[in-house]
C-alpha cells in the first residue's frame, strides 16, 4: 500500500472501517468503504478514487474509477464494479484513495459463470457477533481460511449496548442515551463500532462475503416492523427503516450504490416505500453447475410468533394451537413461491438453502426432561420441576424458528420432495450452536432411516429409501454471542433466583446432552463454543467442518481447532436417502 502523502491523514483515519467486497458477478463484485467525515472536519461531498488490481502491489491496474459520498449516508461508499478486464472464479486487489491518502488494501473474488464446470467449491459461513459479550476472533481464524467466499448468515450487530447474557466484556454507548438502538444514528454507531475489529475487518479485506440479515439489525426477535418481548408490541415503521437504512449503508450488498449498477437480481433498497417493503433481501446465486444457492429473508415478512411475544411465550414452551396452524408464514408468499420454484427447478449438483434459522425441530419431550431434572441437583431439580410443571408432551425450546411456522416448513418439505429435488444442504445461524441433521416432513414420525447407523457408516443398505427426508443441515454457531449453555444458566438463574455458577454447566452441559438424544433427526447438537463452519462441495461429495475457538474473552486469543467434522455423499437417486457420515 503508498504511503499517504506528506500532509495527508493515515488510512486508519480517513477510512478507519477499512474496506469490504460482496455480491460477486462473473464479471465484478460491490466494493465498500467509509470516510471518517466528522473526524475530518469535512461537511461537503467527498470524492474518491477506485483501483482494482490482477496483484496485491497493484502493478497491474485494470480498472479504475471515482465516486462520491457525503453526510447523508454517513460517508460510506458503496461501488459496484462491472469490467470486461475482470474474469470469472478469479481474485482480484482493489482499493480507495481520499484526500491523498489509500485505503488498505483488500482481495476481491469474482463468481464462475453460471454454466460453467465447476468442479469443488469452500465457503465459510459464520453469524451472530455481539461485540458486548466478546471479540471476533473466530473471524480472524476464518480470514486465514483458503476458502473462495464468506456466507454472513445474519446478526452482524447487536440492537444492545451491553451483554445481558453473561456479563459485557466491550461496552459501547449509543447516540440516544438508549440501553437499545433506537434512531438511525444509533444504529449507524453500531455498524461503525463493529467495523472497527481488526479481525472482522481483517475477514472483509481477505474475502468476499454474501451476506443477509437477521432479527438483531433491529430487534430481538423481530417479525416485520415489530419488535418482540412485550404481550402486545406496537408497530416500530421509524426505527425499522432506521435499523433499515443503517443496513443498507454498511452492508457488503449491491444496493444503495454511490456508483455503477448492481446486476439483475440483487438486494433491492428503496427508502421511499413503507417500512417493511423497502428491502427485499432474498436472492440467488449459482456457483457454476455445482452449487445453486438460495438467500433468504426470515424477518421481514413473517407472521408474529404463534403462541405470543414475551420471552415465556417463546423459549422452553409446550407450544399451542397456532404453532401448526395452517396459513401462517415466515417467508410470506411471494418469497416461498420463488423458493420452491428456483430450487424445485434448479440442475445444480448441489442445492443451498442460506438462512437464517433453525429448520429442523428441537424439542425436549417428556421423557428428556425427567432425565435432565435426574442429572441437576436436588435444589435446582426441585425448582426447575416447578417451573415446568404441565409440560404434557414436552417442550420447544425455541418458536422464533421454524417451529413456530411448522405447516408451512412442512409444505416446502413436500413440495420440493415431490419435485424430486436432491442433495439439497441448510446453511444456519442464529441459535449460537454447532448443529448437524436431516431435515425433514414431519419430524414427530417415526425415522425412515437408522439415523445412528447412518451417521457411523454402520447401515447395511448403502441407499435406504428416502421417505420424508429433504436433506441435510449444518448450522454454525456463535462468532461471539452467547451460546446456550451461557444463556441457558443465566436465563434460569434469574427465573429461579439461583447463583448462576451452580448452573451454568450442570444445566446448559446437560440439556446440550439431552437435546442431542431428544431429536432423533441430529446427527449433532453442541452449544459451549463459538466459531465457524467450513462446506467444501466437489462433484461427488460435502465435507463440513466445525471450527472453534478457544475463548472469546480476550483480544488475541487466536487458538483455534478443526471440531466436528460430516461427510454428505450426493444422493444416488431422487428416491434414495440424503445420508450424513460423522468424520470427527
Amino acid at each position: 500500500m503508498p504511503e499517504a502523502g506528506r500532509g495527508s491523514p493515515p488510512p486508519s483515519v480517513v477510512f478507519p472501517q477499512s474496506v469490504a467486497s460482496g455480491d460477486p458477478a462473473p464479471d465484478g463484485a460491490l466494493l465498500w468503504t467509509r470516510v471518517d467525515m466528522p473526524a475530518l472536519a469535512l461537511t461537503g461531498p467527498v470524492t474518491l478514487g477506485w483501483t482494482v488490481a490482477a496483484d496485491p502491489e497493484f502493478r497491474t491496474v485494470l480498472v479504475t474509477g471515482t465516486t462520491v459520498t457525503d453526510q447523508s449516508r454517513d460517508g460510506t461508499v458503496k461501488v459496484f464494479v462491472s469490467d470486461p478486464a475482470l474474469r470469472p472464479a478469479t481474485h482480484y486487489w482493489y482499493r480507495f484513495t481520499a484526500l491523498g491518502t489509500a485505503s488498505r488494501s483488500g482481495r476481491l473474488r469474482t463468481l464462475p459463470e453460471p454454466d460453467s464446470a465447476l468442479h469443488s467449491l469452500r465457503l465459510g459461513y459464520a453469524s451472530c457477533q455481539d461485540w458486548t459479550n466478546g471479540y471476533f476472533i473466530a473471524l480472524g481464524a476464518l480470514a486465514d481460511q483458503d476458502v473462495d467466499y464468506v456466507l454472513h448468515l445474519g446478526d452482524y450487530v447487536y440492537e444492545a449496548a451491553r451483554s445481558s447474557a453473561t456479563g459485557t466484556v466491550r461496552a459501547l454507548s449509543l447516540p440516544s442515551g438508549s440501553d437499545t438502538a433506537q434512531t438511525l444514528a444509533d444504529y449507524r454507531s453500531l455498524y461503525r463500532t463493529y467495523k472497527t475489529d481488526p479481525d472482522l475487518q481483517r475477514c472483509h479485506e481477505r474475502h468476499t462475503f454474501l451476506a443477509i440479515w437477521d432479527d438483531h439489525e433491529f430487534a430481538d426477535d423481530c417479525y416485520g416492523v415489530h419488535a418482540s418481548g412485550t404481550a402486545d408490541p406496537a408497530p416500530q415503521p421509524e426505527r425499522r427503516a432506521a435499523a433499515t437504512r443503517a443496513w443498507a449503508e454498511f452492508s457488503p450488498t449491491a444496493c444503495h450504490l454511490t456508483s455503477g449498477q448492481a446486476p439483475p437480481g440483487s438486494v433491492e433498497f428503496d427508502p421511499g416505500q413503507s417500512a417493511d417493503r423497502q428491502v427485499r433481501l432474498w436472492r440467488e446465486v449459482r456457483f457454476g453447475t455445482l452449487v445453486h444457492a438460495v438467500l433468504t429473508d426470515e424477518r421481514l415478512h413473517r407472521d408474529a410468533h404463534p403462541c405470543g411475544e414475551q420471552v415465556s411465550d417463546k423459549y422452553l414452551v409446550p407450544g399451542c394451537a397456532e404453532v401448526s396452524a395452517p396459513g401462517r408464514t415466515m417467508l410470506g408468499a411471494a418469497q416461498r413461491d420463488w423458493l420452491v420454484q428456483t430450487l424445485g427447478s434448479s440442475g445444480a449438483a448441489w442445492k443451498l438453502w442460506a438462512n437464517q434459522t433453525m429448520l429442523m425441530q428441537l424439542k425436549l419431550g417428556s421423557a428428556h426432561l425427567s432425565a435432565l431434572l435426574a442429572l441437576l441437583p436436588r435444589p435446582v431439580a426441585d425448582r426447575l420441576r416447578r417451573h415446568l410443571h404441565g409440560a404434557g408432551d414436552g417442550l420447544f425450546v425455541n418458536l422464533d424458528q421454524w417451529d413456530g411456522y411448522q405447516a408451512e416448513r412442512a409444505g416446502i418439505a413436500r413440495t420440493l420432495i415431490d419435485a424430486r429435488v436432491t442433495d439439497l444442504v441448510t446453511m444456519t445461524g442464529d441459535l449460537h450452536s454447532s448443529v448437524a441433521g436431516w431435515s425433514r416432513v414431519d419430524y414427530d414420525a417415526p425415522p425412515p432411516i437408522d439415523f445412528p447407523a447412518v451417521l457411523a457408516r454402520r447401515t447395511v443398505d448403502p441407499t435406504p429409501a428416502r421417505g420424508d427426508l429433504l436433506g441435510t443441515c449444518f448450522m454454525a454457531t456463535s462468532v461471539s454471542a452467547a451460546n446456550l449453555v451461557e444463556r441457558f444458566g443465566m436465563a434460569l438463574s434469574r427465573r429461579l433466583h439461583i447463583p448462576v455458577h451452580h448452573l451454568n454447566r450442570p444445566v446448559g452441559r446437560a440439556l446440550e446432552w439431552m437435546l442431542a438424544h431428544a431429536n432423533p433427526h441430529l446427527a449433532l447438537f453442541e452449544s459451549g463454543s463459538h466459531g465457524f463452519n467450513v462446506a467444501e462441495f466437489t462433484d461427488t461429495e460435502l465435507t463440513v467442518t466445525m471450527w472453534a475457538v478457544a475463548s472469546v474473552a480476550e483480544a488475541g486469543a487466536c487458538q483455534v481447532r478443526a471440531g466436528h467434522r460430516f461427510l454428505v455423499p450426493r444422493q444416488t437417486a431422487p428416491d434414495a436417502a440424503p445420508l450424513i457420515h460423522r468424520l470427527r
